[in-house]
């Protein structure tokens, strides 16, 4: 342990991926964040999506891997991405990002509703902090 102003500092090897579809897999399985993994396992369901299955596990980042632009979410987008297991996608922020990312010829659909709707983007990349 290394010390910064009297205070104790543990040092941790960080993992570094070479391509976000390395890092992917190991994401989705995190756990490090205790009270985030209980809300978003026990979030309740929407009416309208009841009965649907839900992702409920961290939200893979989404688009182009050289993109100039970057899109941040919040966590827990309980009823999009902890549904879809898509950032940005089958929500009401979705309605509107990707209305507004399909007029400027980021987006390959003016909509996100599941994670099969063929839904590209071009120039951006979309993650939430989680």
């Amino acid at each position: 342990m290394a010390r910064r102003q009297g205070v104790q500092v543990q040092k941790r090897k960080l993992k570094v991926f070479s391509s976000f579809a390395k890092l992917n897999p190991y994401l989705i399985q995190c756990q490090k964040c205790p009270r985030l993994v209980k809300y978003r396992e026990t979030v309740p369901e929407a009416k309208r999506f009841q009965g649907c299955s839900h992702w409920r596990r961290p939200v893979p980042g989404f688009g182009d891997p050289k993109a100039w632009l970057l899109i941040l979410g919040l966590a827990p987008s309980a009823q999009g991405g902890n549904r879809t297991g898509r950032i940005f996608t089958g929500d009401a922020s979705a309605e509107f990002l990707f209305k507004a990312l399909y007029q400027v010829k980021c987006a390959e659909l003016p909509y996100s509703v599941h994670v099969q709707d063929g839904q590209k983007l071009k120039g951006c990349f979309s993650l939430r902090q989680e």
